[in-house]
């Protein structure tokens, strides 16, 4: 839901499973409110967002107590270069904080995790438009962890390390 003419509300209902069975299945009600502030700011725009996130009953995600809530500040600052061009290049830097409630979500820790990193994307322009807006995104993401955060991954990683450092790449196309 679009209102006020710059921001948007989205509601949704999450259920994280592991396929390992890593984790019990977690149940949330998310609500994430963007403001569009390009026409404040214009190539210099931060793309801020909040999200809330309240766990439902059940056992959370990595054994985290249940009925937790968690909260997400975040920016996402982003640049085209030769916006005119048949392949404009985008970069971004997506800065995002994970906090949660002290007494659920982090299990008595507020902080949960600190990630900043950037993005690169270009349009697959030779690709028909009959096929949908293909794009292709190269990315980097670095992650501070909280001291919960760092336990609940340290069975998965077999480290108990503070920072992780996350290469990703994405083909996404749009109808």
């Amino acid at each position: 839901m679009t209102f006020a003419q710059k921001f948007t509300l989205l509601v949704q209902y999450f259920e994280f499973d592991s396929p390992a069975g890593a984790f019990s299945t977690a149940r949330s009600i998310d609500a994430n409110l963007t403001y569009d502030d390009s026409s404040l700011l214009g190539a210099f725009s931060l793309h801020p967002h909040f999200t809330v996130l309240y766990e439902l009953g059940a056992p959370g995600f990595a054994g985290l107590k249940a009925n937790g809530w968690y909260y997400e500040l975040g920016i996402a600052p982003s640049y085209t270069f030769l916006p005119k061009s048949t392949y404009p290049i985008t970069v971004a830097l997506p800065t995002t904080v994970g906090l949660g409630d002290d007494h659920g979500f982090y299990q008595g820790n507020t902080f949960g995790y600190l990630s900043v990193g950037p993005s690169v994307s270009v349009p697959l322009a030779f690709i028909p438009s009959g096929f949908g807006s293909w794009t292709l995104t190269a990315a980097y993401t670095y992650y501070y962890e909280g001291t919960t955060v760092r336990a609940a991954n340290a069975p998965l990683t077999g480290n108990g390390a503070d920072s992780r450092h996350v290469f990703s790449g994405a083909i996404g196309v749009t109808f």
